[in-house]
């Protein structure tokens, strides 16, 4: 049970009581441009469905093992009550999804006393919804515990702790905005984030990864940041079809591979980054590979299959050789060094 008070224009206050029954899903009526605050916990439990809302939540919002909570269309405007001191949780065995929804703060003010936390154990599905202003306490960020998460198509911005922080876990992230937080994704403890087609600017580091973790990023773009465009610190990192510019503002490089990490960056760009774009300590590598794709025709513009291939420097030595496939391709290496180790 929580007790929501419906604020409208005016002076008039109308209190409501809300009785969950078994597991029926419930929802406030619609309609309106009145706020419903929510004044104790909010307990989810079975399956509950809301939408076109806007929610002022005095307490904590969990979902515990067995709850599923749907949320369309809605906005979450937390009253922290201090930094970190209330905010949103799913628990081991349960469920969250929402599609265009905003979660925030209702304190904009407070600076971080107005923040709140989100912590996901269970399971979840953030589709084109915006979250800001996530608190510093513990991690900060959207806390990720759990390898039974997408976030796509997202905004996460205007935290002071990290945007997006995953802890031993293998989240999905795609098409998803970080930005304005101190540190954009944080990954530690073995984890394996696969991130795709984001954009990641304006942070502090826009990537740490650290403690023997694995990432893998795919057509991102990692630029403007204060400090390094990624960190990655006794642990793996591949790097795909993406572009690294203009980070280090306060002094940082492109990428930075440190204490017995290797970061691997196939066809990617990096160009403007303060400090550089590449440094690594003796005991790790950095891996760039950037190949060529053409194609072996004839006078008659039709591919050759199986064509001998031979590429050469500018003194003439060869440094790849190889052939065409039965299209008449071939992926060349245009440059392959390793630096380190």
């Amino acid at each position: 049970m929580f007790n929501a008070m419906r604020k409208k224009s005016g002076w008039a206050i109308v209190i409501v009581t809300i009785y969950f029954i078994s597991t029926l899903s419930l929802a406030f009526s619609s309609n309106t441009s009145a706020d419903i605050i929510i004044v104790e916990d909010w307990i989810v439990t079975g399956e509950e469905h809301y939408d076109n809302e806007t929610y002022i939540v005095n307490q904590d919002i969990v979902v515990q093992d067995g709850g599923k909570l749907y949320l369309d269309n809605v906005t979450i405007k937390f009253n922290a009550g201090g930094n970190g001191v209330y905010g949103f949780m799913v628990q081991a065995g349960g469920e969250l999804y929402t599609r265009y929804c905003n979660i925030t703060t209702n304190h904009p003010e407070l600076d971080e006393a107005g923040n709140y936390y989100f912590e996901i154990y269970g399971s979840a599905r953030l589709d084109r919804t915006v979250i800001e202003r996530m608190t510093y306490n513990f991690q900060g960020g959207l806390e990720i515990y759990s390898d039974n998460v997408i976030v796509s198509n997202c905004t996460i911005r205007g935290g002071p702790g990290q945007g997006i922080y995953c802890d031993g876990t293998s989240p999905q992230i795609a098409d998803t905005r970080v930005t304005n937080c101190a540190d954009g994704v944080a990954i530690v403890n073995s984890a394996s984030p696969i991130i795709i087609r984001c954009n990641l600017s304006w942070n502090g580091n826009g990537i740490d990864c650290d403690y023997f973790s694995d990432i893998t990023i795919e057509n991102s773009t990692i630029s403007e940041n204060g400090g390094d465009g990624l960190q990655i610190i006794e642990s793996f990192a591949t790097i795909l079809n993406s572009t690294i510019f203009n980070n280090g503002h306060q002094g940082g490089m492109g990428v930075l591979s440190w204490t017995g990490a290797t970061t691997t960056l196939v066809n990617c760009t990096l160009y403007g980054n303060t400090d550089g774009d590449y440094a690594y300590d003796p005991g790790s590598q950095i891996i760039v590979q950037n190949w060529l794709d053409l194609s072996v025709i004839d006078n008659a513009s039709s591919p050759i299959p199986n064509a001998n291939v031979t590429a050469r420097d500018i003194n003439g030595d060869i440094e790849w050789e190889g052939g065409t496939d039965d299209y008449g391709q071939a992926l060349v290496p245009l440059t392959n060094f390793i630096l380190g180790k």
